[in-house]
């Protein structure tokens, strides 16, 4: 008796010829950054390799895929006096980025490479591949594909599933679909030539619309009797995500935080400022809570222009003093002390904070925010970089500049903890194990 071994390759799953004839299937994945290196000095040499910081560039913006690394390592083989840095650059323009790997050859041209796999999907799972397309990444959620998509989730689900086996997407985590950049690209590419204009607006509005919602409610969890958002009821076809509990809430936050925090930036970039602005100052409740004092800072910026750039007096009134908030806890005293009395002078302006769609709470008022820029500057006078957090009884001191240098609060028990310039976060502590500086509940 003779053993034939047989080897097939496909895009597409084999399940059918696993259930049929037991066939052992094997995914092949992306390669590794060494894998990707190895094929580089393959192509062009340890040399010219080694001599390039943009080969780790080129490497990334090939999404580590071998046709991509192979094409783009061929263009630069054919010009050895071209540096990989000029290579990599043409890569950078995501909208051209799939032309860089057309090389006139359909059998090993990027886009015909995905078109063969795009083709052969139902309708439903061609339009939710176009519609991903949209989505700021890193992944997403059944919950939220379905509120792009403005679907229910089990049809989202079942698309989500034909992605995966056409390798169109991948299942990085339980539940969590993620797709590279080379994807994305020709997903949007295909989106702007098979769906209408409304329909490319309506669905990051959906999308932004689920997240600002789902985050409001853990916020709520997290913490309560804090200020939130009054917000209209979701839009149609949008789902937001329920949380059992305040453990439920938190674990949303710390899978999603990524991904809202490109929502906001896909938000501000195109020009949806009303949702740029409340999803960036809602996702700085957790940010906040959890010592992410660097991304506290970026966010409100991001959503301070937003809020500029809509004219809305009322959101940059609360943006502002959410950045009196954290540059307290930076040790940026000053400046705090400056968004603080932009805050106090906008609140008095207007009068008192609305309570309609998108407006702060009416706890937030005027005497709120001179309140917490006075509190800023008794904790940090002209002449001295000492703060007092007195809601847990601790005292601390700033060990250089304010704001660039590690601040060592005391506590009550005469202990210190140290929290990164860098990062802001406290090395090895929870959130709720950290000391940190505190100010008028917003």
């Amino acid at each position: 008796m003779s053993l034939c071994i047989g080897l097939n390759s496909c895009r597409s799953q084999l399940t059918g010829l696993a259930a049929a004839d037991g066939a052992r299937l094997l995914t092949v994945g992306v390669l590794t950054d060494a894998e990707s290196r190895t094929l580089l000095t393959r192509r062009l040499g340890a040399g010219r390799v080694a001599a390039e910081p943009a080969a780790a560039e080129l490497t990334a913006l090939c999404a580590r895929l071998p046709l991509a690394l192979t094409i783009a390592a061929a263009r630069a083989a054919v010009r050895p006096d071209r540096p990989l840095a000029a290579v990599a650059a043409a890569l950078h323009d995501e909208r051209g980025r799939l032309d860089a790997f057309d090389t006139g050859e359909p059998a090993s041209s990027a886009r015909t490479v995905f078109f063969w796999s795009y083709r052969h999907l139902s309708a439903a799972a061609a339009e939710m591949f176009r519609l991903l397309g949209l989505h700021p990444g890193p992944d997403i959620t059944v919950a939220a594909a379905a509120s792009l998509a403005g679907i229910p989730a089990g049809q989202a689900s079942r698309c989500l599933d034909e992605l995966t086996a056409a390798h169109l997407a991948a299942e990085q985590a339980p539940g969590r679909f993620s797709f590279h950049d080379l994807l994305r690209a020709y997903a949007r590419e295909q989106a702007d030539r098979c769906d209408s204009a409304p329909s490319r607006q309506a669905a990051p509005g959906r999308m932004l619309d689920h997240y600002l919602h789902t985050a409001q409610g853990a916020a709520g969890l997290l913490c309560p009797g804090r200020d939130l958002l009054v917000l209209p009821p979701p839009g149609d076809g949008v789902q937001p995500e329920p949380h059992a509990g305040s453990a439920a809430a938190l674990a949303w936050f710390i899978a999603e935080r990524p991904v809202v925090s490109a929502a906001v930036r896909l938000a501000a970039g195109a020009g949806l400022d009303l949702p740029a602005w409340q999803l960036g100052w809602t996702l700085g409740r957790y940010l906040h809570r959890s010592g992410y004092w660097q991304e506290w800072l970026a966010i409100p910026r991001t959503a301070l222009a937003a809020a500029r750039h809509a004219s809305d007096l009322a959101g940059q009134a609360y943006v502002h003093r959410d950045l009196g908030g954290v540059l307290t806890c930076l040790g940026s005293g000053p400046e705090a002390d400056t968004h603080l009395r932009l805050a106090l002078r906008l609140y008095q302006r207007l009068g008192r904070p609305g309570t309609g769609p998108g407006r702060p709470t009416p706890s937030a008022t005027p005497a709120g925010a001179a309140a917490c820029s006075a509190s800023t500057r008794r904790r940090w006078p002209a002449t001295s970089g000492r703060w007092t957090c007195a809601a847990r009884s601790t005292t601390g001191t700033a060990s250089a500049s304010p704001g660039t240098a590690w601040a060592t609060p005391t506590t009550a028990s005469g202990g210190t903890t140290r929290r990164s310039p860098a990062t802001g976060r406290v090395p090895g502590c929870s959130a709720s194990s950290a000391t940190s500086p505190s100010w008028p509940r917003r």
